[in-house]
């Protein structure tokens, strides 16, 4: 089905929504691009702009690498063989969260429905709008600086195992000063975005 639709105009994201059973949170799963460096801003920007309108999205439970065992998952067979660099996997918990207001809240269908649907459309909004984009990715260098050991790349592994260390999720101070090198994830023609 992607691919007939690539025939006709390009496809920017594609998302797979599932449920995890082990690991708490509402987190994503991406790739490691392999023309960047390890600990880009490119395959983080939309995770962590999702971060900034959802109490309920982790960005800290993210994680970039892609496992051997995990190389026929859809988001990298998607990014892989048919060339969409913005692939993601975004895990629901179960149970709840572990950090922030909603620890140890359950999950309930408002909530899934709020960032499955409200939130991750604002998100995908923002991701097509150069403007945001750009200080989205300023506002994640300063991040990635300040928190290189746990820049959205968990060390829990995609069955929820390892440890991650103590910390609360923490905001981006927006009074920070902007820095940091700008880089072009969008191009400037128009992007259409189609929910499948």
């Amino acid at each position: 089905m992607v691919k007939d639709i690539q025939k006709d105009r390009e496809v920017l994201m594609v998302i797979d929504l599932h449920g995890h059973s082990r690991k708490k949170n509402i987190f994503i799963y991406g790739n490691a691009l392999d023309s960047a460096p390890s600990n880009t801003v490119t395959e983080r920007t939309f995770p962590f702009m999702l971060s900034r309108i959802s109490n309920v999205f982790s960005f800290q439970d993210c994680c970039f690498k892609v496992q051997k065992a995990k190389e026929s998952a859809a988001r990298v067979v998607y990014w892989k063989e048919l060339g969409i660099p913005y692939s993601y996997t975004i895990e629901s918990s179960f149970c709840s969260c572990s950090t922030g207001p909603m620890k140890d809240v359950l999950f309930t269908p408002e909530h899934l429905e709020t960032l499955g649907g409200r939130e991750l459309c604002e998100a995908l909004l923002d991701f097509c709008n150069p403007d945001s984009l750009t200080v989205a990715v300023r506002e994640l260098e300063i991040y990635m600086s300040d928190h290189a050991d746990k820049a959205g790349d968990s060390d829990l592994d995609e069955d929820g195992q390892g440890q991650r260390e103590k910390g609360s999720r923490k905001k981006i101070d927006k009074k920070k000063k902007l820095v940091g090198g700008k880089k072009k994830l969008v191009s400037k023609k128009k992007k259409e975005i189609k929910i499948i």
